[in-house]
Order: C-alpha cells, then sequence, then structure tokens
C-alpha cells in the first residue's frame, strides 16, 4: 500500500497485506451470490507507513443502502488517515452512522489503529 492510500469495501475479496510491524489477511464472502454485501472492511497507511488503521464491521441490510454506508466510512478514513488518535474518527463514524439510520438499521465496528514506532 502507498501512504494516504485507504483500501476496501463490501466486495468478495481474499487478499494479503504486509504492514510495518503487522501482516493482514482479509476475506470476505458476501452472501449466497451477491456482488456486495454488509460486512465492510478498510486497511489504511500513512506517516510514511507508521500508522495503520483498520476497520471492521458489519452493517445491517444489503445491496446500495449498504454501498452508501460502506461509502461513507471510506471517506471518513480517508479524512483520518494520518491521525495516530483514532478518538477523532470514531466519533465521526458513529455521528454519521445515527444521522442517516432512518430505516432502523444498524452496525458493528472494530476500529483498530497500530503506531509502528510504539
Amino acid at each position: 500500500m502507498q501512504c494516504m492510500e485507504v483500501w476496501g469495501g463490501n466486495v468478495r475479496v481474499a487478499k494479503h497485506f504486509q504492514m510495518p510491524g503487522l501482516d493482514v489477511w482479509v476475506s470476505s464472502q458476501p452472501e449466497g451470490q451477491a456482488v456486495a454485501g454488509g460486512d465492510v472492511y478498510y486497511l489504511s497507511s500513512c506517516a510514511s507507513g507508521r500508522i495503520t488503521r483498520i476497520l471492521l464491521a458489519d452493517v445491517s441490510g444489503h445491496g446500495q443502502q449498504v454501498a452508501e454506508t460502506a461509502a461513507g466510512l471510506r471517506d471518513l478514513m480517508r479524512k483520518n488517515v494520518n491521525v495516530i488518535s483514532q478518538r477523532r474518527f470514531v466519533a465521526a463514524m458513529n455521528q454519521q452512522f445515527s444521522a442517516g439510520n432512518s430505516a432502523g438499521r444498524f452496525a458493528t465496528a472494530v476500529v483498530s489503529s497500530f503506531f509502528a514506532p510504539t
């Protein structure tokens, strides 16, 4: 991955990445023959490869609704790709999801940041 890059989505994938201090394997299989699903995964890297952030989320629903949620999460990752603390990112993620949640959907997410120097 390049610095300032955000990789991921909610489509079928099996991929391996080597980051400073981390080996990451991502495997996602949408339900049945679906092209995309509610499992959202993102990986970002920056600060010269010293900050790695991983987001895994299970968003209720399928299709276009989930695709829009996945795109919003990607935008938030880009805005916070070079920030060590994930506090601002997680607060913005919660706010964005709550604001657009008129259909009673929900999500479960895990956000992890790895700072290689420490």
